[in-house]
């Protein structure tokens, strides 16, 4: 009878989850209807206005423009109106987008575990503050936006890269043993020609390697459908890999071929047990958990055996890095901060970000190292942040290097740094000096 109950769970998860995929590429397809229709429109205001322009110019030699003119203007306000509607719907997509991001989500950590009504009040909660905090952004401009703005290819040089090279970018393709398309939420860089990412719709962890030609080729892959392992961050230790499973709630060891060999953890709120660990860091022969659910993260040693946790202001850490001084940076994606703590102590002791303007976060979700530079996925406003010496140094956005969506998972290594896009297939490549500076 249990065998019959957790069949029909199984198979309802299925289809709710194919809902909400159609849902998203629903709403995806709304959104890029939309901008097409912002192009077309644009460019035929920038024809009228033109040639009004030109009339205007010359009206001494055409004698009907006395009543050409009023009626060109007239037309020109009907097609800002019209320009106006179009954007409040690609707005409103856009804010449908981010509810589905935040329902997906939920669903997903969720759907393997028992729900608390605690914890339901703060997903609730959150969600709802962060999504009308995204429409309040989306107040309507007095004059359209330019085109260039929205376009999933920008066309003026000032927005291309400085070299057709300095962005490069992997498509991981399904395998004939997967159901869906890949959905890449982490990287991790081993050497030059080499990187794992993490394949969260096939529950798969795979080991990429490409030649000069940058033609990437799976060489290793771990993991499937039905063992609910989702891995969601991992890290390197003595030719050893660990990784954080979002999925079974526990921390998984691989071997050199990355095959699994071990893990510990398990669902729970007590020391040693998770809910939802969703980062892993080693450093110094010491394993650092963020473990989400339970508001904290977790020290162990490389035998998996606990030592302490650290539980300072945090409501769910996503990500945690150790810089060169030694201090550990936690991104909190709900309260959308990071923190940096003294692993010691456990005490913060400093802030990144949200100083001013210009590095104020919205959900942000993972974070790289590179010597003194830190490297933000500020995944709500669809960018990269940069910062030196714990201050904001720069911003890539996007948008502005033709690429539609928002960064997920991200690593830094010698002058590049690496990230893949949420709901995308994809791993970037671009080079750190492409971060526009302040």
């Amino acid at each position: 009878m249990q065998d019959v109950k957790t069949v029909k769970r199984g198979l309802y998860l299925k289809r709710l989850d194919r809902f909400l995929e159609q849902t998203k590429w629903a709403l995806n397809s709304q959104k890029l209807y939309y901008k097409q229709m912002i192009y077309k429109v644009e460019s035929i205001i920038d024809i009228l206005e033109k040639f009004l322009q030109s009339v205007k110019q010359h009206q001494k030699y055409i004698q009907s423009a006395s009543i050409f003119i009023p009626q060109c203007n007239s037309q020109l306000i009907k097609l800002h109106q019209f320009i106006k509607e179009i954007y409040k719907r690609y707005y409103e997509i856009e804010a449908d987008l981010f509810e589905y991001e935040c329902t997906y989500n939920t669903f997903h950590s969720q759907q393997f575990q028992y729900k608390t009504k605690t914890f339901e009040c703060i997903v609730t909660n959150h969600c709802n503050e962060e999504i009308i905090t995204k429409k309040y952004e989306f107040d309507l401009p007095d004059i359209p936006l330019s085109f260039q703005t929205l376009t999933d290819f920008p066309l003026t040089k000032d927005f291309l890269l400085s070299n057709p090279n300095d962005l490069i970018k992997h498509q991981i393709e399904k395998q004939n043993n997967e159901y869906f398309e890949p959905q890449l939420n982490f990287v991790k860089i081993i050497s030059t020609s080499r990187y794992i990412v993490g394949d969260q719709a096939n529950h798969t962890v795979k080991m990429i390697e490409f030649d000069r030609s940058q033609n990437p080729e799976i060489i290793r892959s771990c993991g499937n459908l039905i063992d609910n392992h989702i891995a969601c961050d991992i890290a390197i230790c003595h030719d050893k890999y660990y990784s954080a499973d979002k999925g079974s709630n526990t921390i998984s060891y691989y071997d050199s071929n990355l095959k699994r060999t071990l893990d510990f953890g398990g669902f729970g709120s007590e020391s040693g047990k998770f809910n939802e660990p969703t980062s892993i860091e080693i450093k110094k022969n010491r394993l650092f958990v963020c473990d989400s659910l339970n508001h904290r993260i977790q020290q162990f040693d490389l035998q998996g055996r606990y030592e302490k946790s650290i539980t300072e202001h945090m409501l769910y850490p996503s990500c945690v890095r150790m810089n060169y001084k030694d201090q550990l940076l936690i991104v909190d994606e709900w309260k959308s901060k990071v923190i940096i703590i003294d692993a010691k102590t456990g005490k913060e002791v400093d802030v990144l970000g949200n100083k001013i303007e210009e590095d104020k976060f919205l959900r942000p979700t993972h974070l790289a190292c590179f010597n003194d530079e830190v490297y933000v996925s500020d995944t709500g406003n669809g960018r990269i942040l940069q910062f030196k010496n714990n201050q904001y140094s720069g911003q890539l956005k996007l948008k502005d290097i033709g690429i539609d969506g928002n960064p997920l998972g991200i690593d830094a290594f010698e002058g590049e740094i690496a990230f893949t896009v949420v709901g995308n297939n994809q791993v970037f490549f671009i080079k750190i000096s492409c971060f526009e500076t302040k």
